[in-house]
């Protein structure tokens, strides 16, 4: 091999490698372009959704739904059970001890009438509570 042969195959070699280094620069660029831009495009995307108020965090699902269902139910619950009472035992007048001991019949239905009719509240506030424990176990997933 000649000193020409030799000169013309470093100059091939020299062509090679700056081809595969060039090739290697634009494959870089390439993918470094497309990762910028898919991570602009994606954030974007959520930007606006959260701008035009339909955001995934906030839930409007089915299960948001039963959610708040639940939660609605709850508070209507506790908003409808009274504050509890203060039991204060009073004195008796003689008049009013007068006037029960004749009337001590009628006392006993109007006591019986009330127990009957607390009883009755109760037992509705634990069918509700049983019933917003079922609402909760299906909106938890638990059976």
């Amino acid at each position: 091999m000649g000193p020409l042969d030799r000169e013309m195959a470093q100059r091939r070699g020299q062509r090679k490698l700056d081809a595969m280094k060039r090739r290697t620069g634009q494959l870089r660029r390439r993918v470094i372009a497309t990762a910028i831009v898919g991570f602009v495009a994606l954030w974007t995307m959520v930007f606006v959704q959260m701008a035009t108020g339909n955001d995934p965090a906030l839930g409007t699902g089915p299960v948001a739904k039963k959610h708040a269902a639940v939660e609605r139910k709850r508070r209507k619950l506790e908003a409808s059970s009274p504050p509890p009472r203060e039991e204060v035992e009073e004195v008796p007048s003689t008049e009013e001890l007068e006037a029960s001991a004749s009337s001590s019949v009628e006392a006993e239905q109007a006591e019986a009438e009330r127990v009957e009719a607390e009883q009755f509240e109760i037992e509705q506030r634990e069918a509700e509570a049983h019933e917003l424990e079922e609402l909760e176990a299906i909106t938890t997933g638990q059976s």
